[in-house]
């Protein structure tokens, strides 16, 4: 069969009326006849918020989650305030009945996002060759619109045979995800398998949804979708809305004959990560990131002061949630970068306010009272790369790693001068460090460098 190229267009252009009813953006065809022509519409009018023109704003035709058209509305230009069209382009697939992103009669929805906010028709189309079935439509602004969720990080064997999503919230209220569920295609199509979702995710915050043992999710390659279990005729007529999509794997050109860029599949142990957190350029290749899937690692400590580093990225930085697994007295830390009060601390057993170290996180090193032999643990990820600003002068830093390296080797390019690591039989606790010493997880260290510099820990 001979290849060619098709271009589908979905021309869409509505008139508004002024609603009586605030909170609608109407579009509705008019017997007039526009004022200038763009791309000869068969369909063609005005779009309004309320009773004012929409005047610069995205439209979008959405199927999957995925634009495939968008168009701003004209403003003070040769074509009256508010008018648009939209144009959906096909590929050079044959035979002639797929599309880019589909096949026909695909489900198409029309959106107008605003914020972390995202407005439906109360109309839907599927896509036909050749042609679109359109009419007049109009955007509620309802109490039940979708928030613009993403599918944050997705791992589908975490090491031990379990599988779990992060969901990102972007948006500045909480989302109740009673009204969400996931569904997943794989490399052969629509396998109907749905996971309904619940609990509350937080204000630009993130929530961890177990899926159980592995078999939800595909480990080698697959589809998974974040969809609005939509119960509001007002709103895409109906229909169920795919909010976010992922594609990872080897899909090449299923489901849907898609053409997004696929992430990696992330092996055993590994997860892949939007970074940063709700990056969505619909290339999921570029959006994602493999890293080593949430773990726990245990630092011993002893009686007395202990110094230590968290080696994982932690999700919550707050101290007494990183501290939540010991019994501490006391935690310490000294700000290089901090001219005027060097020295941060934490006395447990005194209030919040009266503390000033309320935070740590994987870059530092701190000291660390218990009263009695007992374990740290520290429940995060392993970072692909961790920046750590060093001051001219001594710094108590961290070692954000998994992997064991010689001071030489690690701190190669920094241009230090001395370091000292914990000694327990030490008068200050403290002793000199050869360049030969393997620097491990867990442990603080404290470091001298002659003038200001970057340490990158990438291993």
């Amino acid at each position: 069969m001979k290849e060619r190229s098709e271009t589908w267009k979905l021309i869409i252009v509505a008139v508004a009326v002024v609603m009586a009813t605030p909170g609608v953006l109407s579009m509705n065809t008019s017997v007039e006849e526009p004022l200038a022509p763009c791309c000869p519409p068969n369909v063609w009018g005005y779009a309004y918020f309320g009773s004012v023109p929409m005047e610069g704003k995205t439209l979008l035709a959405q199927i999957d989650g995925v634009s495939y058209g968008m168009c701003q509305t004209y403003f003070n230009g040769t074509y009256p305030a508010g008018i648009f069209t939209i144009d959906i382009w096909g590929d050079d697939t044959t035979p002639d009945n797929v599309k880019t992103g589909g096949e026909m009669n695909d489900l198409i929805v029309f959106a107008y996002t605003e914020g972390d906010r995202t407005y439906f028709a109360d109309f839907t189309t599927t896509w036909i060759p050749g042609r679109f079935n359109v009419y007049p439509i109009n955007f509620t602004f309802s109490p039940d619109w979708p928030f613009q969720l993403k599918i944050n990080e997705i791992c589908t064997d975490d090491g031990s045979g379990l599988q779990y999503v992060y969901i990102f919230n972007p948006s500045t209220d909480p989302v109740d995800l009673g009204e969400y569920y996931f569904e997943k295609d794989t490399a052969s199509g629509y396998d109907g398998d749905t996971f309904p979702l619940s609990g509350t995710v937080g204000p630009q915050s993130d929530i961890r949804i177990e899926l159980g043992s592995t078999g939800f999710i595909n480990t080698t390659g697959d589809e998974l979708k974040l969809v609005f279990d939509n119960a509001n005729p007002n709103i895409a007529g109906g229909h169920d809305i795919v909010v976010d999509r992922v594609e990872f794997g080897n899909i090449p050109t299923e489901p849907e004959n898609t053409t997004m860029p696929n992430a990696a599949a992330p092996p055993a142990g590994w997860s892949i990560k939007r970074v940063p957190d709700g990056m969505d350029t619909d290339d999921c290749s570029a959006d994602f990131r493999l890293r080593w899937a949430v773990q726990t690692y245990y630092i011993p400590v002893d009686t007395g002061p202990n110094l230590v580093s968290l080696p994982l990225e932690v999700e919550d930085e707050c101290i007494l949630c990183v501290l939540s697994s010991v019994n501490w007295l006391y935690a310490e830390w000294y700000d290089a970068f901090n001219d005027t009060d060097h020295w941060k601390t934490h006395l447990r057993f005194r209030p919040m306010v009266l503390n000033d170290l309320r935070a740590i996180d994987h870059t530092m090193g701190f000291w660390l009272t218990v009263p009695f032999p007992q374990a740290l643990a520290v429940t995060g990820n392993v970072t692909a790369s961790t920046t750590i600003p060093l001051r001219a002068g001594w710094n108590y830093v961290g070692y954000p790693s998994l992997s064991t390296r010689p001071v030489s080797m690690a701190l190669a390019g920094t241009g230090y001068d001395a370091v000292e690591g914990f000694d327990g039989n030490a008068p200050y606790r403290l002793s000199p460090l050869s360049d030969s010493y393997i620097m491990k997880p867990g442990e603080g260290y404290r470091v001298h460098v002659p003038a200001d510099v970057d340490w990158v820990v990438d291993w």
